[in-house]
């Protein structure tokens, strides 16, 4: 696959995943927290550690006999998915705490 689109994957998932949870606290009529952004980067950042390397993750023979240490790899991996996907995270959550903060104003 191409570097961009591996990126725009992980971008829509952390989109989707923020937006469910800042939708979820909306409805409750509570302020979304960028905790949830956080969450959502995680999420996607698994999604994208699975799509990776897929179901050979949880056999022992990829742990041990590759010639690159994946427990290096997979947690750098995973650290650079969530970096990347915590910038679009972050936004969902701020656009809904804006939306949530124009709605509920006094006058």
């Amino acid at each position: 696959m191409d570097l961009l689109t591996l990126i725009l994957i992980l971008v829509g998932i952390a989109f989707v995943f923020t937006k469910v949870a800042c939708r979820r606290h909306a409805a409750q009529s509570c302020q979304p927290s960028f905790l949830l952004a956080i969450a959502g980067a995680f999420c996607a950042a698994l999604i994208m550690v699975l799509v990776f390397f897929g179901l050979d993750l949880f056999t022992r023979r990829f742990w041990v006999e590759n010639k690159v240490p994946m427990l290096i790899l997979v947690p750098t991996l995973f650290g650079v998915f969530m970096l990347v996907s915590v910038i679009p995270a972050l936004l969902v959550v701020w656009h809904y705490r804006k939306r949530f903060r124009d709605e509920n104003k006094v006058v």
